[in-house]
């Protein structure tokens, strides 16, 4: 089975605001901007969306350490959710 997939290394900003920004190249795999959508992490999962600026926001119940320089990948699952795990 072929799964999309998104990795991003934080910038000072995202992990600042708790959010991780969609490049233009990847917005695509994702739900239209402001639709609900199910974020799997942590064995947990999380109804989230992206805004008009391409952005998921995190809030701190994610429980990633959201640093500079941290790196994540997001997985489009068959079933229309997605997983993040945090790489490093």
């Amino acid at each position: 089975m072929n799964y999309v997939t998104y990795v991003r290394t934080l910038t000072y900003s995202e992990a600042k605001r708790n959010f991780i920004r969609v490049d233009a190249e990847h917005r695509k795999m994702f739900p239209p901007i402001m639709q609900h959508f199910t974020l799997i992490g942590n064995y947990k999962r999380y109804q989230t969306k992206i805004d008009r600026q391409s952005r998921i926001w995190l809030t701190k119940s994610y429980e990633f350490k959201l640093k500079q320089g941290a790196k994540f990948e997001i997985i489009k699952n068959a079933n229309d959710t997605y997983s993040i795990r945090q790489l490093e």
